[in-house]
């Protein structure tokens, strides 16, 4: 962080009082545990177990445990830190440990030893439960009370942070809404097939690039430095903190998002005229954080009246309050509430006469804003017949938020690593899920690379250099022409087949053209489940993915032999065949496709002679061959050999 010039007389009086300070008194610091140590902590059976904290130098520090006869000792070190290491333990449920010191005494009850496992990445692994379309029949089930929880709150940091804050629960639906759709699931199921605690951590923020949750160059040089450089960093940061705080009120003050929605009025006039579904950037609004109205009018048919009717808006970047004839019939009102697709309904006495007036109060509070369809989705409809939403719509500003100072960011390198990673990688872990990439899709070569890195360099820090992963392919979605998700995903895939321990799992069958945020997270946490109980558990019934081993160019026809042997099969699908081949004169079409045991068979027209084919070689696709234990086959692209 560069430093301003006139701010270093302070920086040497800090440092100045600091090392006097330090010189004249003794430092008293209270006995400290991570917050990943607390009540309902699950530890990685059969490993040894790392307890550490913080507290006064040159005090000794006492461990004792239920399953314990003898108590551990050891003493803090001169930089305030202290750990013990216990011995590996198999399964247990609802122990205790106690550590103390002269005066302070700390209790973690229960504690559990099981399986822990750690999902990070972006707004896919985010994605929340409440969201996700399974959440109704998990709140008429409940939440499997052997599955334990832990989401780390979102910091990012110029520099390495000793804490990660969050909490342990478990066995609450209502507690658990807001944590990893696909973190869940995955530990549910696994918990059915171990019959053991399963614990899962969660580090993710939504939009943010691989680059992020990685160290950087910077963090390397800071370590060897000396400690006053480390203060006046952390000194910048508290100055940050309390500038950000300040505007922060601001903003909260504008935004109102605690008022009823009668104490809304519409604006009477309006600045201009916007196309939606857009990017406000995309617009002559701009980008913009703050608020702004936007109205359209349309045309209302004599069947839709005194009728109740539906309201579909799409996806809104961010948050909205919604008017129906000057009524509010439906708001979203959280800073998350960018992944969900708006619908509400709204009573008959609304919508009486010829004509319905739209009204959205769109609240944004980072990057660009919107309303963001699609246009299929945007909609006014009784049920039967609809009226378009999309189209004309007239804006006006209500209030532009003042900046947020741009000291650092989620797009810059280290912050998410530094801030949520580092504290929580003491802890011992059996495996990791990594779901990200949709920010860095528009790269595949840079981020292959980048890829290999963060599973080094975490194995690095976990202190185990086979640490599986399990890497989830980038969602299924229309990324435009410019984009080739395709190659993206063979990307991920040859980083998978490249270092031993890392895994693929398919997304395919869980997606949707229109949405990067596909609601069917539960397949996914499930699929990675059994490809774990697979590759990393080595269960002997487990399934394994399937993926493109050798292949035969015969003419007109082509056979494809699959990794992993064992029987396929085709599932029906009305829509766009996801295999195509090439001829040699130029022509691409969609082949005749057989499977016989574990080979794909693609045959041409008569006459042609093939040199090229593919499968899934999509932004969007939808996968028809499976293993019969209903994992998709993998993509791939095939050219024949040069004659």
């Amino acid at each position: 962080m560069k430093k301003s010039p006139n701010m270093k007389p302070i920086y040497f009086l800090l440092t100045s009082l600091l090392l006097l300070v330090s010189c004249t008194s003794k430092t008293v610091s209270p006995l400290s545990l991570p917050e990943i140590i607390q009540a309902g902590v699950v530890f990685q059976q059969q490993e040894p177990i790392r307890i550490w904290g913080w507290g006064s130098a040159g005090e000794k520090v006492h461990l004792k445990a239920s399953w314990m006869q003898e108590e551990q000792i050891s003493h803090i070190a001169a930089d305030g830190r202290w750990e013990i290491i216990l011995p590996a333990q198999p399964v247990r449920r609802n122990e205790w440990l106690k550590v103390f010191s002269r005066t302070d005494t700390l209790l973690v009850d229960p504690v559990n030893f099981g399986e822990l496992w750690w999902i990070a990445g972006q707004s896919n692994a985010e994605f929340s439960l409440d969201k996700a379309d399974s959440y109704p029949e998990l709140q008429t089930e409940g939440m499997n009370p052997d599955v334990h929880l832990f989401q780390v709150h979102k910091v990012m940091s110029p520099h390495v942070q000793d804490r990660a804050m969050g909490q342990w629960w478990n066995g609450d639906v209502q507690q658990a809404a807001n944590f990893s759709a696909i973190g869940y699931y995955f530990a549910d199921s696994l918990q059915n097939a171990l019959n053991c605690p399963v614990g899962i951590i969660q580090t993710a923020w939504g939009g943010t690039p691989i680059k992020a949750w990685l160290p950087t160059e910077q963090e390397h040089l800071l370590a060897s430095t000396t400690a006053w450089p480390l203060r006046e960093s952390r000194y910048l940061d508290t100055k940050i903190q309390a500038l950000q705080d300040s505007i922060m009120k601001i903003r909260n003050a504008q935004m109102l998002l605690d008022q009823p929605m009668a104490a809304f009025a519409i604006p009477e006039k309006t600045e201009g005229t916007i196309r939606l579904p857009a990017d406000w950037a995309e617009t002559t609004v701009g980008e913009t954080e703050g608020i702004v109205w936007l109205e359209k009018v349309v045309e209302v048919p004599q069947d839709f009246w005194g009728t109740e009717v539906t309201i579909s808006l799409g996806q809104i970047d961010e948050m909205d309050m919604t008017f129906l004839n000057g009524n509010g019939v439906g708001s979203h009102r959280k800073i998350g509430d960018w992944k969900v697709h708006r619908k509400y309904k709204v009573a008959p006495d609304f919508t009486n006469g010829h004509s319905a007036t739209v009204a959205v109060r769109l609240i944004n509070t980072m990057g660009a804003g919107g309303l963001l369809g699609p246009a299929e989705e945007m909609f006014l409809s009784n049920g039967r017949d609809s009226v378009p939403l999309s189209g004309k719509w007239n804006y006006k500003k209500e209030t532009v938020f003042p900046p947020q100072p741009n000291f650092y960011h989620t797009q810059q390198s280290g912050v998410m690593y530094n801030g949520m990673v580092v504290p929580i990688m003491p802890m011992p872990v059996k495996g990791m899920i990594w779901y990200q990439g949709e920010q860095d899709v528009s790269e595949p070569k840079a981020y292959g690379q980048s890829l290999q890195k963060l599973i080094g360099h975490y194995r690095k820090l976990q202190k185990k250099p086979d640490l599986p992963f399990l890497v989830v392919e980038i969602a299924p979605f229309d990324y435009g022409r410019q984009i080739n998700a395709a190659e993206f995903r063979s990307e991920q895939l040859r980083v998978c087949e490249l270092l031993s321990g890392v895994t693929l799992i398919g997304t395919a069958d869980a997606g949707a053209a229109n949405d990067i945020h596909p609601k069917d997270k539960k397949t996914i946490g499930f699929r990675a489940s059994q490809l774990a109980l697979g590759e990393v558990y080595q269960q002997p019934e487990a399934v394994k993915n399937r993926m493109l081993d050798t292949f035969k160019f015969q003419g007109h026809k082509i056979s494809v032999a699959l990794k992993n042997s064992g029987d396929l099969k085709m599932i029906p699908f009305s829509g766009l065949q996801p295999f195509k081949v090439w001829t040699a004169s130029g022509g691409a079409y969609t082949p005749k496709v057989t499977v016989e045991g574990g080979k794909i068979l693609l045959e041409g027209r008569r006459g042609d002679h093939l040199i090229g084919a593919s499968y899934g070689w999509e932004n969007y696709y939808v996968p028809t061959v499976f293993s019969t234990k209903g994992i998709p086959v993998l993509p791939f692209k095939i050219r024949a050999a040069a004659d």
